[in-house]
């Protein structure tokens, strides 16, 4: 019996002595919680708001703060990594808002925190926003667009995906691009590059600018300046107008030669683009003295189509007689039973038909028919003839 009661009284101090750690455990973990509570109150001056909540207790709060014995440091751009990269490159809203080299501060003037869970920390009307102050002002047809027309995840280029934080790409107004292509179609299908905005405006996309030809590898001079531009840029096989790959460094290039390869000289030797018809220089370049014919007198000041016709220099000309060329006979052949035959070079000079070399001197040795010697001659009437 003594040994059993020995035994109930060992069980009975083993179990208050549990009790009473636990006890004590208890009010010591009460004690720590309510000092914990304290503390964070100590600490933090409000609750976070809704976006940061995973950053609260007291733990986290190296992750938003520097830890210094002077004015306080922030750390929003180590999270908010695609505003720290738009600030570096000076681009977008906030890099006007905020200098260069601007303290950590400087986004706790717009965005502070710590003022409840549900306080809006991005308070703006974008309706309200200048919109030149993120770099690309809005005008022309574009100041009358929703934002969303924009603004929206399918013009949100992939780069820019990974940098933002905003899991709603609704929600976020960064990561569009600059280039007109990034929103519009290229008509164009990149054969004219990326600056649409060289050809175009935002008044009206079918009223484009004038196109300077001059600053291409071919400027447009002379007639070439009033060419349509779908005279040179043909389509290709794809359907669309080519506008690189043309070739211009020959004028036969694009102009089938009239000529058929009758002059080892070039086209600009004595062609000019003002017209091709006009050739000012093939006086002084083509020696025509070198050829059968000689140009002498009016000949010289004659156009080459004039004898050369459809500007084939090939075909044989004829030029034994004056008349090979002038038809039909001004004198209707009432020379032709002269010793001559009537031939041109007696009366008249390649320096003019008129006057002729057929003068009053000439004309008294010439002995005339009775019946005319009493009319008066009219030479100087009728240089041809006299009746």
């Amino acid at each position: 019996m003594e040994g059993m009661r020995g035994l109930v009284e060992r069980t009975y101090n083993l179990r208050a002595a549990l009790v009473s750690q636990v006890v004590a455990f208890c009010r010591i973990l009460f004690v720590v919680t309510i000092l914990s509570v304290l503390a964070n109150a100590q600490i933090s001056p409000g609750a976070l708001a809704r976006a940061h909540r995973d950053l609260e207790g007291p733990t986290n709060c190296t992750r938003c703060h520097a830890v210094k014995s002077s004015s306080p440091d922030f750390r929003c751009l180590d999270c908010h990594k695609e505003i720290a990269v738009r600030l570096q490159q000076r681009r977008g809203l906030h890099a006007t808002l905020v200098a260069p080299g601007a303290p950590s501060n400087s986004c706790i003037k717009c965005h502070s925190d710590h003022n409840g869970e549900n306080f809006q920390m991005v308070r703006w009307d974008p309706k309200a926003l200048d919109h030149s102050k993120t770099g690309y002002k809005l005008d022309g047809k574009h100041a009358g667009l929703a934002c969303n027309r924009c603004h929206n995840p399918e013009k949100i280029a992939p780069s820019e995906r990974a940098l933002i934080l905003v899991k709603d790409l609704k929600r976020t107004y960064i990561g569009l691009s600059q280039s007109c292509t990034s929103c519009h179609e290229d008509k164009h299908r990149g054969k004219l590059g990326q600056r649409c905005e060289k050809c175009h405006n935002t008044t009206d996309w079918k009223v484009n600018k004038v196109f300077d030809h001059s600053k291409t590898k071919y400027p447009l001079t002379g007639a070439h300046v009033n060419v349509n531009c779908e005279k040179c840029h043909m389509k290709g096989a794809d359907g669309m107008p080519r506008y690189v790959g043309i070739k211009f460094e020959r004028c036969a290039d694009c102009h089938t030669d009239p000529h058929h390869g009758s002059f080892k000289q070039t086209c600009e030797e004595c062609h000019t683009t003002v017209a091709w018809k006009k050739t000012p220089s093939l006086a002084t370049k083509f020696d025509h003295s070198k050829t059968k014919y000689p140009l002498e007198g009016k000949h010289a000041q004659v156009n080459c189509e004039t004898c050369h016709h459809g500007s084939d220099f090939k075909k044989p000309v004829a030029f034994k007689f004056c008349s090979d060329c002038h038809k039909p006979d001004p004198h209707n052949g009432q020379f032709s039973k002269r010793a001559d035959k009537g031939a041109c070079e007696s009366c008249h000079t390649v320096n003019g038909f008129k006057p002729a070399k057929f003068g009053l001197e000439e004309h008294n040795k010439a002995p005339l028919p009775a019946t005319r010697e009493a009319r008066r001659c009219k030479v100087r009437e009728m240089p041809y003839s006299c009746w």
